[in-house]
């Protein structure tokens, strides 16, 4: 599972994904919703946006990458 939108890392211990584990717990990205408001492609975002490190480390896990 990716968990993803997390206000801060504050709530992780809250989080019940019933087993199932977790690749990555990302949190909020202001520029995902910057990039949606405006249109743009998200596979442009900065290489340190939240959503960026947050599926490379997804990746990572999956030995993808």
């Amino acid at each position: 599972a990716i968990v993803n939108r997390l206000p801060d890392e504050s709530v992780i211990p809250h989080i019940n994904t019933n087993g199932i584990p977790v690749l990555s717990y990302i949190e909020n990205d202001k520029n995902l919703a910057i990039y949606d408001i405006e249109g743009k492609n998200i596979t442009k975002l900065p290489a340190d946006s939240n959503v960026v490190e947050g599926v490379k480390k997804a990746l990572k896990e999956l030995e993808i990458i």
